[in-house]
């Protein structure tokens, strides 16, 4: 069943990101300045701890502490073993430690396929959940219910700043797609030996069985007809043929058209330059 408001404030997303993308030549001699997105990574960082992440690492350290380790869904939140939470969190602390933003760059691939996967398959069908149904609700825009805090938020977050990240790139295909293959291999290692350490089986990204029998992915299952873990390798193909698409897209946007050009210094991020 489709839920209109889902499809709705999928439009507005789309239509704010379109804004962005038409004024971004008059204002990109401001936007390449790295303490532009120095100030936005620090303003999403602090939402992101004091909504979501502080409780998230409270209850990991709790469970620890006691050595309970049957709650699966604490390690999934608190270790970031969900694409999307990881990439919404560490964009923002990408966006302050690295002034050329070619981690961003590099996270945002990532985070505009997750964005997208979850508006598409979260919003426009309703399932009756409050926790992830949008809603007419301010608290659930900016804040959330739970057991998924922020889940609005986080998304919508990958889809408006991810693809103006991208738009602020200077122009390398060669090195994103070297990082995007070497964030896979980084990231899906990482989030096996959690799964392994703490026996966790649900929401780790569709590397344990249960994301694609009851979990986040179990549509995708139903779809292509496969059980795990034929589902997981035939998904994380097309994943990537669609990570590679949009790095060809990007790149041929500011290759082709000049106004989308950002030809910056290392030295010249640093300074108050409006030339």
């Amino acid at each position: 069943m489709l839920n209109p408001v889902g499809l709705i404030i999928l439009l507005i997303t789309i239509g704010m990101v379109t804004i962005i993308g038409f004024i971004h030549p008059y204002i990109k001699k401001i936007t390449n300045l790295y303490w532009f997105w120095l100030i936005i990574g620090i303003i999403l960082l602090m939402y992101q701890l004091i909504f979501r992440f502080f409780n998230d690492f409270s209850k990991v350290t709790e469970a620890l502490r006691k050595h309970e380790y049957f709650d699966s869904i604490i390690f999934s939140k608190g270790f970031l073993l969900d694409l999307c939470p990881f990439c919404s969190f560490c964009i923002s602390i990408a966006l302050i430690i690295d002034p050329s933003r070619k981690i961003a760059n590099i996270l945002s691939y990532f985070g505009i396929f997750g964005g997208l996967i979850t508006y598409c398959g979260g919003f426009l069908i309703n399932t009756n959940d409050t926790t992830t149904d949008a809603q007419w609700n301010w608290e659930w825009f900016y804040k959330g219910f739970y057991p998924n805090p922020m889940y609005f938020a986080i998304h919508f977050i990958q889809l408006f700043f991810c693809p103006w990240i991208l738009l602020n790139k200077k122009q390398n295909f060669s090195f994103d797609i070297f990082g995007v293959f070497l964030f896979i291999i980084l990231y899906f290692s990482y989030v096996i030996i959690i799964i392994n350490i703490f026996h966790v089986y649900s929401n780790a990204t569709g590397l344990v069985e249960y994301d694609w029998i009851e979990g986040e992915y179990s549509t995708v299952g139903k779809i292509f007809l496969l059980s795990f873990p034929y589902v997981c390798v035939l998904s994380f193909v097309l994943v990537s043929i669609f990570i590679i698409s949009l790095t060809l897209i990007f790149n041929f946007i500011q290759k082709k058209c000049k106004k989308y050009r950002n030809d910056y210094t290392f030295k010249s991020i640093f300074l108050f330059n409006f030339k």
